[in-house]
């Protein structure tokens, strides 16, 4: 498992805008194990290229991803994206580091 230089735990937290609430109480276990979850909520941007690029560096900065699904995060363009980046690239170096954990 990697994690960074000073042995924090880096977590991306993909998740349907309308499960925010109960994402953030997953958030707030992770936190509470002293993990640094993140979880987006963007309203500032609106160019979808720069969202995707936006979400793609945060994904790379991140030493594990975890998935909240739900029926909300199945019908979200930007779940099924951010799904698409982290599994087809299996044998990148970024994967290779990564650890992917599905939550329901």
């Amino acid at each position: 498992m990697y994690q960074t230089q000073n042995d924090e735990v880096w977590i991306f937290l993909s998740h349907s805008n309308k499960d925010y609430e109960k994402v953030r109480l997953v958030r707030n276990v992770l936190e509470g194990q002293s993990l640094r979850p993140l979880m987006f909520f963007l309203h500032c941007l609106s160019d979808d290229e720069e969202i995707d690029s936006l979400i793609k560096r945060e994904i790379d900065c991140r030493t594990r991803f975890i998935l909240c699904d739900s029926e909300n995060a199945r019908a979200s363009k930007w779940v099924q994206n951010i799904s698409r980046i982290i599994l087809i690239p299996l044998n990148s170096s970024r994967m290779q580091r990564m650890e992917v954990l599905l939550y329901r």
